[in-house]
């Protein structure tokens, strides 16, 4: 990806706190388009408020016909599209004792992986029009190794890397380079992480991602350093040790 001149739709991209802000704002700063959206309709207007460079788009990733309707309008009012971001995702905590984790569950699967499956598939064909383009879907480091409070969350994200790569080999000869982030824990109010121990600040973030996509554009993953440890654990032999160190920083 060009960081310096593509355009850019981020979903689930309107907390004010959250990453995709941060990123929204690094591409901009270098002189991209980037389109933030969301379901949230007072979050956009609040976006466009604090931030009048950035183009704004509603989108609810959960409702094909949102879907629908937010392709027909970039097709008009920016058809050079060839940026997808897929950020929209839910994380809640659950209990399997407790009676409504199917349901709890059926939410973050249906947000987390259909919605990153609906938004690639409704974007391609526009995407695919482009000299050249990216698709970046967001997973995390929960999705290499899950976190006991929240086992669907983290088979969700582990399902979109699946995907990611599955997807990769199909597109591997088009113009569309797929590529998947991981995140770390990012000082944002997702889980109440503003002021977690260990975690990242936003912008550190947003700059470390950047740095990769500039300094190795052939690299398929965008790994942050903090995630790095439970990318690799299996790998090394330390996933259950990584899983026994995720499960003391819940219980802590």
């Amino acid at each position: 990806m060009n960081t310096n001149n593509s355009t850019v739709l981020l979903t689930g991209a309107t907390n004010e706190t959250g990453i995709g802000i941060g990123l929204a704002r690094r591409l901009t700063d270098r002189g991209s388009t980037v389109i933030v959206s969301g379901r949230n309709r007072e979050r956009l207007f609040g976006v466009a408020a604090e931030h009048p460079d950035f183009d704004t788009l509603h989108l609810d990733v959960d409702s094909p016909q949102s879907i629908a309707e937010a392709v027909a309008s970039l097709k008009s009012t920016h058809p050079n599209l060839n940026g997808l971001i897929t950020l929209a995702g839910v994380m809640v905590p659950e209990d399997v004792f407790d009676p409504r984790s199917v349901s709890i569950a059926e939410e973050i699967v249906h947000s987390n992986l259909i919605g990153t499956i609906r938004s690639v598939r409704a974007f391609l064909p526009q995407l695919l029009d482009q000299p050249e383009a990216t698709i970046i879907t967001v997973a995390s480091g929960l999705g290499f190794v899950p976190r006991l409070d929240v086992p669907s969350y983290s088979a969700s994200k582990a399902g979109v890397r699946m995907y990611t790569d599955a997807i990769r080999r199909q597109l591997a000869n088009t113009n569309v380079d797929v590529k998947l982030l991981a995140p770390p824990a990012v000082r944002t109010s997702l889980m109440h992480q503003e002021n977690m121990v260990g975690a990242v600040p936003r912008d550190d973030f947003a700059d470390e991602i950047l740095a990769i996509l500039d300094n190795e554009p052939d690299n398929d993953e965008l790994i942050a350093e903090a995630v790095k440890p439970l990318r690799y654990a299996e790998a090394n032999g330390k996933y259950q040790e990584m899983m026994d160190m995720l499960a003391g920083d819940v219980q802590r």
